[in-house]
C-alpha cells in the first residue's frame, strides 16, 4: 500500500501522462489543419487546370486535365479525412473539476478514498482519449495516403488517357 508521498507521486505520474495525451491529440488536429490548408491549395490549382483542360482551346491536353482531375480527387477525399482528423469530440482535459477538490477537502474523506476516486475517474478520461487518439491517428493516416496516392492516381489516369487518346 503506498503511503502519503507514494499517492502523491502516483497522482502526479498519472496527471503528466493523461496531459501529454491531451496535448498529442492537440498536435493531431494542428497537423491535420496544416495538411488540410495545404490539399486546399493543391487541389484547387489542380481542379482549376482540369477544368481547363477539357476546353477547346486549351494548352493542355485533355489526358493532362483528367490526370490533374484524379489528382484533385484524391485531394478532395484527403481533405475529408482531415476534417474527420479534427471533428469535435469529448476529450477529457488535465486536472479535476472544482466540485472534486471540495469533496476531497472534507475531513471525512480519507486520503486512500480520495487517492482511488482520484485515479478511476482519470482511468476513464484516460480511456476515452486514448479512443479519440486512435480514431484520428488513424482519420490522419487516410488523409497523408491520399496526399500519397494524387501523384500515382494522376499518373496513372494521365497514362491510361494518352493510351486511349484522349
Amino acid at each position: 500500500m503506498l503511503d502519503e508521498a507514494g499517492m502523491r507521486f502516483a497522482i502526479d505520474d498519472a496527471r503528466v501522462r493523461h496531459k501529454a495525451l491531451a496535448d498529442l491529440i492537440y498536435f493531431l488536429d494542428q497537423q491535420a489543419l496544416r495538411l488540410l490548408g495545404l490539399y486546399v491549395s493543391v487541389g484547387l490549382a489542380a481542379a482549376a487546370a482540369a477544368i481547363t483542360g477539357f476546353s477547346s482551346k486549351s494548352p493542355i491536353t485533355h489526358a493532362a486535365g483528367l490526370a490533374l482531375g484524379a489528382a484533385s480527387i484524391c485531394l478532395s477525399v484527403g481533405c475529408l479525412f482531415c476534417f474527420w482528423t479534427m471533428k469535435p469530440a469529448a476529450m477529457s482535459l488535465p486536472g479535476r473539476d472544482a466540485q472534486f477538490w471540495l469533496w476531497a477537502n472534507n475531513d471525512s474523506v480519507p486520503h486512500t478514498e480520495m487517492f482511488e476516486q482520484y485515479l478511476k475517474n482519470l482511468d476513464a478520461k484516460t480511456t476515452a482519449n486514448l479512443e479519440l487518439n486512435e480514431n484520428s491517428a488513424i482519420a490522419f493516416g487516410r488523409a497523408k495516403l491520399c496526399g500519397v496516392l494524387a501523384p500515382l492516381a494522376a499518373l496513372g489516369v494521365g497514362v491510361v488517357a494518352l493510351l486511349l487518346g484522349a
